[in-house]
């Protein structure tokens, strides 16, 4: 029993060494592997173009609905529709012949 607890013993031991020396050896091939894979070039003075492309959707920013307070005619649309206007431009002038009567 003791003869078979040594011989497993040795055997783990060896095969624990042969590990270490396996590991060892693969990380100085990945090491000097690192220092082929980097190179130098000389610095040069140039333009640099990148270009992005992108894709997606369009969200609106800021949007009002706009309502009339009197009744009447649209005489006249000054905007078209989706156009960006800036504030206090006229959307719209209506029809002041019912007014003026």
């Amino acid at each position: 029993m003791r003869k078979v607890l040594r011989w497993v013993l040795v055997l783990g031991a060896l095969g624990a060494a042969g590990f270490g020396l396996f590991r060892l050896r693969e990380q100085r091939n990945a090491a000097e592997m690192v220092f082929e894979i980097l190179r130098s070039e000389d610095v040069q003075r140039g333009d640099l173009s990148l270009t992005v492309t992108a894709s997606g959707n369009v969200a609106v920013n800021e949007r009002t609905d706009v309502a009339i307070e009197v009744p009447g005619i649209v005489a006249q649309v000054l905007v078209e529709t989706n156009e960006r206007v800036p504030a206090g431009r006229i959307l719209a002038r209506m029809d002041t012949d019912d007014l003026a009567r």
